[in-house]
């Protein structure tokens, strides 16, 4: 069968989360309902940035019966969805599609109108072409005034083509025993439910009379039609609501309007592209409020999550920067061109864990200078060759949580080798002596310590690398 249907034969629990019932006065007064996604970075003192529509693009559908109204796609939170979605529309295929299905909770215990899989045109009915099924990704609350994916009985992946509006809140399409839940992956924008209905009110789509005509075809069971259908002739495109196009809209522009915590995050766009200012040596999240608003001057208000963390050395996660962080780095240490093996080490975002992301760790840079000025050597350089490379690294490795002078790795001088001395390591990895084959003799540790003092200093943070968070 080519009909996608909703399994609602049984009543489930409703989902532990907790979102306004009120999404069609929520977008009347122009905001979302839902947050359009959120966003990690690392501590940086440049300014990170990004495209606001990787989170939110939105979509016109347009009835001749009704007018047009406008949809906003979450592409962060459910992106395989919504590029299912983009993908059908992009192409046209959702041209001359109509709605073929509308239920309402006193009848079916759901109340939904369905699209996206018939097409009608000239008199002639056709199929929207279906292609591979799509990953569920549910989450975001079936509540009203949402566009989600339908399925068949094939499983939770089972989507393709068709969607349907939530014209009331369908709290047992959010359990994860309804065939996996179904993933809400958009919401109605403006005054767009008086064009959908709402369950069991009068006006729009929902509330047009609804035939039985599964003699045409098996799905039209419940189909909505024009109150000036006359069965005794031939079906019509009037008769049907059909959307003669469902498109991007393009030309918006994008303002920040608050920051629930300006003291760690704030953002200005500069064509389309939010530039970030995070505060340094801090963490923690922040809501930014960004206002859209289109060609014509209708805006709503949407919501992004930036959460801030501190660049560490800590790769474990146990709140201590110890020889089990420095086999993590060896570990995950690869050349130029090689995919790293865990995408935490790359905190430069260009594809590799190398050592260029050591030398981001801590980013000091410190030159110890003999008395006439020039370099004479460089920190971490354990093996005096005139390089800070991967021997090292080894050289630490193997005096780590030893007590000790400098040779074994005590780069500050204070007596242990330890996170201090690694941090240290890291920021001059991968440097040189400018004339590397003239090594010098070693440093005193006096001058050492004098070092690993001016280093600890001049300690600067780690320039960010982007982390999506769906």
């Amino acid at each position: 069968m080519i009909c996608r249907t909703l399994n609602t034969s049984v009543v489930f629990l409703m989902a532990v989360v907790v979102l306004s019932a009120a999404v069609d006065q929520a977008q009347a007064d122009g905001s979302l309902t839902n947050q359009i996604g959120s966003t990690s970075f690392r501590t940086s003192v440049a300014q990170p940035s990004l495209d606001i529509e990787d989170f939110l693009s939105v979509y016109r559908f347009d009835t001749p019966m009704f007018g047009a109204f406008d949809v906003a796609l979450f592409d962060d939170r459910t992106p395989a969805t919504v590029a299912n979605f983009r993908g059908y529309a992009d192409r046209g295929d959702y041209t001359q599609t109509f709605i073929h299905r509308s239920v309402d909770t006193a009848g079916a215990g759901i109340g939904i109108v369905q699209g996206g899989g018939f097409t009608f045109s000239d008199g002639l009915g056709g199929f929207v072409p279906s292609g591979d099924p799509v990953v569920n990704e549910p989450g975001i609350l079936n509540s009203q005034g949402t566009i989600a994916l339908a399925k068949t009985d094939a499983g939770p992946d089972s989507g393709t083509n068709q969607w349907y509006f939530n014209t009331t809140d369908n709290p047992s399409l959010d359990s994860a025993a309804n065939n996996g839940g179904y993933t809400a992956f958009g919401e109605v924008l403006y005054d767009g439910m008086t064009v959908v209905g709402l369950d069991g009110g009068v006006g729009g789509i929902a509330n047009l009379p609804v035939w039985e005509r599964s003699v045409w075809h098996p799905a039209f069971t419940d189909l909505p039609m024009s109150p000036d259908f006359d069965d005794t002739r031939s079906l019509q495109e009037s008769d049907l609501v059909i959307f003669s196009s469902i498109s991007r809209v393009t030309g918006q522009t994008y303002a920040v309007l608050a920051s629930s915590n300006p003291g760690l995050v704030t953002g200005q766009f500069t064509d389309g592209s939010l530039a970030l200012a995070i505060a340094g040596d801090a963490e923690g999240s922040a809501e930014l409020t960004i206002r859209t608003t289109d060609g014509a001057g209708q805006w709503f208000d949407s919501v992004l999550v930036v959460e801030v963390v501190l660049a560490s050395a800590d790769f474990d996660g146990d709140n201590d920067v110890d020889a089990d962080d420095l086999d993590l780095m060896l570990a995950n240490l690869t050349g130029p061109g090689t995919p790293a093996g865990d995408a935490a080490y790359d905190f430069d975002g260009d594809g590799d864990a190398d050592r260029d992301d050591l030398v981001y760790v801590v980013e000091y840079l410190v030159e110890l200078q003999d008395a006439s000025g020039r370099i004479a050597t460089i920190m971490g350089d354990l093996n005096l060759d005139g390089l800070v490379n991967e021997d090292d690294l080894a050289a630490m490795r193997a005096g780590f949580g030893v007590a000790g002078g400098w040779a074994n790795g005590n780069l500050n001088s204070d007596g242990l080798v330890d996170g201090t001395d690694l941090a240290i390591l890291a920021t001059t990895f991968g440097q040189s002596i400018p004339d590397a084959g003239d090594v010098p003799e070693p440093a005193t540790a006096g001058l050492l310590a004098m070092g690993g003092l001016a280093l600890l200093r001049r300690r600067s943070k780690i320039p960010s690398r982007r982390r999506h968070r769906a």
